[in-house]
């Protein structure tokens, strides 16, 4: 089942946007970029956001299936009530209880950033969820297994 939703998650999704179908679900609707914003950096038509594929992965953000031994989710530090960030604590800390050097970023309006964490070593929002996951103290998990 693990295998099943990281190939998932891996092939179709932004961290939390995106999934193709054999049928594509039409786009969603709705007040979804501010008018006073700027144009965004991401190109939402390589991979717009459905209903389907943001269920998905708001299930995958907070489902621990994405770590090694299945006990860290991206939401542990990414905490909705916190803009998305990990309030009160110096560093955050993931599998086995390890700390790591930094402590979770806000991930809010994304779309118009250029580059990921805090020193911009990830270039791509597509890719920047795999910098967790493969993180030996964060998630631990190797997505080449699979």
């Amino acid at each position: 089942m693990k295998n099943k939703y990281l190939l998932l998650w891996l092939v179709g999704m932004i961290g939390w946007a995106g999934c193709k179908k054999d049928e594509p679900e039409a786009p969603f609707e709705g007040p979804f970029l501010p008018a006073n914003f700027p144009k965004p950096v991401y190109d939402l038509s390589l991979n717009p956001v459905t209903e389907a594929g943001f269920a998905l992965g708001k299930k995958l953000f907070y489902d621990p299936i994405l770590s090694r031994d299945n006990t860290i989710a991206c939401g542990d530090c990414h905490i909705s009530f916190a803009a998305f960030s990990h309030p009160d604590h110096p560093t955050s800390h993931g599998i086995d209880n390890l700390f790591g050097r930094r402590n979770a970023l806000p991930i809010q309006n994304m779309l118009w950033r250029t580059s990921f964490f805090w020193d911009g070593g990830v270039p791509h929002l597509d890719v920047a969820p795999l910098n967790a996951i493969q993180s030996p103290v964060e998630m631990d998990e190797d997505p080449a297994k699979f």
